[in-house]
């Protein structure tokens, strides 16, 4: 067989893979080839290969490419066995669609990337359609684009079945090659317009446009005499994507916006209890196709880390934090796309078939975060900010007296820095380019409460967790001393399923955003947050013990002291063995910038290690990449670090790997990807000291203790009870 395999083209293996023997091999080159139509074959096959799309329309090119593959396949199904026929005609469809987008102009890349990268392969049928779809859509964009250049108006007329009046004065007639509008009186032409796809786009003078606006649809029935009328049997119907049947532009500046509650009753549009004297109108991005009228969705947004280092830095350095706010963000940014929007119900219209086409985002829409970023960037970029390379929502500027630095998530902004005039300038050009408001130094962010005295900066979420606790009904529930048991393994086998699973997602997930000041819980929330697809009443009872646990110190938070040496201290420990189901480790590590703590993380191994130094091994591998963005943070803020960053580690055999390549035998069936580590050892990122298992605080990060150790390594995170102002 590998002979047979190897002697031949390639393009023939694929049909020679189905069969299993050598002998089927040969019998089925034997009956294939030993015929009189190898030649027209191998013309049919050359025909296939260059066969593209070139200039002719989708319609066109799917009929010549079908064509093709008929006769082609047709003359290979003959020497197929049955029992293989299936297979073949399986392979063939799914190569013959493949060849078929590839053969697509660039135009439709788009498209096609859109329907190749699906989870399911849509088939032939279904690709054909959907780019037909965009054929038109293409169509009718360059028809607006070249009408832009025109003085003149332009309406656009869909052909339905159904005979329709239009405006009561003009008639609309389509035909084969295009459209003409009549005047009903006196039967003068008024215009003419050529068909693109299915619409019929009419230039108008901009005197005749006003009385011309409500086209939407006509008849087909009782043409002209001088036209010909194309009959088939297939309903021809405008392409109803977005939930309407035309294409007609419309806009809201006709809708009077009401300036009292008296005023605003008069409309269905603006029904509702009066809150708040706010309204927006959003639209529904539910009905929004991927690859149709969005693409990119995803806006960049700080990362936590980023927040609590920049704050400690200006703990440290005695910097002044301001904060701002954009009113409403998404409105700031001009689309990329061509969405059409269904009018709101009750909005006043002459017609239940108009739509408005939108030139700017909307709340709802899918593409709005990120349109509003690309904005907002290009604003700073032009005012001589540079973004960041370790945080794309992190954007920097130095200046011969100082430095300043801007972080957003999406409408909120911190301002931080040391040349008071650039930061001046900063908000007088944001406030001139946006809707801006000024909320002076930073105090409420995402949740977040900071208080400042003369020495420290705290953060932490006091409001946030009283709230979660109320919501629960916990507030006046008996505190506990530790978030866990002591020497309890919590396995996804014991207990009773829970019936509705939402109400402990939902307080895992509140508890999650808990952990951006509370390190202390982490760990817990890591061994509850396993059960999510299926959550026990035992691990229900967990979640509560960790709410009571905060009602202890719902204030407390993370203390970043005054005069604090920027200097980068990191500390690595793991669980060996500790999930009771699958047997791996839980990882550990936290980063200290002087005394207060900017990064953690409790997370378990994504493989089981065969020894506790191997698991050891793993989690300082993983605490050395979070060491090197620090570094190239630091080092980009300001601050670099010329010394090796010490990983304090409390186990000795993991550090003999470190620092001895060839320490024994059995380090080889560690991954390459743990190595890493020691190219940073070599390279002096790092250094390797080793630590007393009783002082290393990254242990709280790997178990459950008690309460007068866990007490202490709370302690040494800096986490401290403060009071609060909200």
């Amino acid at each position: 067989m590998t002979w047979i395999m190897g002697s031949i083209d390639q393009s023939l293996i694929l049909n020679l893979k189905l069969h299993k023997t050598a002998k089927d091999m040969w019998e089925y080159l034997k009956k294939v080839y030993n015929q009189d139509n190898t030649a027209k074959r191998s013309h049919l096959e050359y025909e296939i290969a260059r066969y593209s799309q070139g200039n002719l329309s989708i319609q066109n090119y799917f009929s010549g490419f079908q064509n093709l593959w008929a006769e082609y396949v047709d003359m290979i199904y003959v020497q197929v066995p049955i029992e293989s026929l299936a297979d073949v005609q399986e392979v063939h469809e799914q190569s013959k669609r493949d060849q078929f987008l590839m053969k697509l102009r660039p135009k439709y890349e788009a498209a096609r990337s859109n329907l190749m990268n699906r989870d399911l392969s849509p088939s032939l049928d279904v690709c054909f359609k959907e780019l037909l779809r965009e054929e038109q859509r293409l169509a009718t964009q360059t028809i607006l684009q070249q009408n832009k250049m025109h003085d003149n108006a332009i309406a656009y007329a869909a052909a339905h079945w159904k005979r329709q009046l239009v405006d009561n004065n003009c008639d609309v007639r389509f035909s084969r090659d295009g459209c003409i509008v009549r005047d009903q009186v006196s039967g003068k032409i008024l215009t003419k317009g050529p068909k693109v796809g299915r619409l019929f786009p009419l230039h108008f003078s901009v005197s005749n446009f006003v009385s011309l606006a409500s086209i939407a649809v006509s008849s087909t029935d009782n043409q002209p005499s001088n036209t010909t009328v194309r009959h088939s049997s297939r309903i021809i119907r405008p392409p109803n994507r977005y939930g309407f049947h035309t294409s007609l532009h419309t806009t809201l500046t006709s809708v009077s916006i009401p300036s009292c509650y008296s005023e605003a009753a008069k409309y269905d549009c603006w029904h509702g209890s009066l809150d708040r004297y706010k309204a927006r109108l959003v639209v529904l991005g539910n009905k929004q196709e991927y690859g149709v009228n969005y693409k990119e969705t995803f806006a960049p947004v700080a990362k936590m880390t980023t927040v609590r280092t920049i704050i400690s830095i200006a703990a440290s350095q005695g910097w002044p934090l301001h904060q701002m706010d954009v009113k409403n963000a998404f409105l700031h940014r001009d689309l990329k796309d061509e969405i059409y929007m269904v009018l709101p119900h009750g909005l006043p219209s002459s017609s239940s078939l108009d739509v408005c086409k939108l030139k700017r985002s909307l709340y709802g829409l899918k593409q709005a975060p990120r349109a509003w970023f690309d904005k907002f960037r290009s604003t700073l970029l032009q005012f001589s900010f540079k973004q960041s390379q370790y945080d794309s929502s992190l954007f920097l500027c130095k200046t011969f007296t100082g430095i300043v630095l801007l972080l957003v998530y999406v409408d909120a902004i911190v301002i931080i820095g040391t040349d008071s005039a650039l930061i001046a300038r900063l908000q007088q050009h944001l406030q001139a380019s946006f809707h801006m408001k000024d909320l002076g130094p930073l105090t409420y962010f995402l949740g977040l409460e900071v208080h400042y005295d003369s020495s420290e900066i705290s953060l932490n979420q006091h409001k946030y967790t009283q709230d979660l606790l109320k919501l629960v009904g916990l507030h006046n529930a008996s505190p506990m001393d530790t978030p866990l048991e002591v020497n309890t393994k919590y396995s996804s086998k014991e207990g009773k399923v829970i019936s509705n699973p939402t109400i402990y997602r939902q307080l895992v997930g509140s508890l999650n955003y808990l952990t951006i000041t509370r390190s202390n819980i982490s760990f817990a929330i890591q061994q509850v947050s396993q059960f999510m697809q299926h959550p026990r009443h035992l691990n229900l009872v967990v979640v509560h013990r960790i709410l009571r646990y905060l009602r202890r110190t719902p204030s407390r938070g993370l203390f970043f002291p005054a005069g604090s040496p920027p200097h980068l201290v990191a500390y690595s420990d793991a669980d060996w063995a500790g999930c009771p189901d699958s047997r791996r480790s839980v990882t550990g590590w936290c980063m200290f910038l002087g005394n207060p703590l900017i990064s953690w993380k409790s997370k378990k191994q994504d493989r089981v290690s065969k020894s506790s130094t191997e698991s050891e091994y793993r989690a300082m591998s993983a605490g050395c990449l979070e060491i090197v963005w620090l570094r190239g943070l630091l080092a980009e803020l300001g601050f670099s670090q010329s010394n090796p960053t010490p990983l304090h580690a409390d186990n000795t055999s993991a550090i003999q790997i470190c620092v001895n390549p060839v320490f024994h035998e059995r380090t080889k069936h560690i991954e390459v990807d743990c190595h890493y580590i020691r190219e940073a050892l070599d390279t002096r990122i790092i250094s390797l000291p080793h630590i007393s298992t009783t002082l290393q605080r990254a242990d709280v990060f790997t178990n459950a203790m008690t309460q007068k150790r866990h007490q202490f390594l709370v302690s040494k995170l800096m986490l401290l009870d403060r009071s609060t102002s909200i």
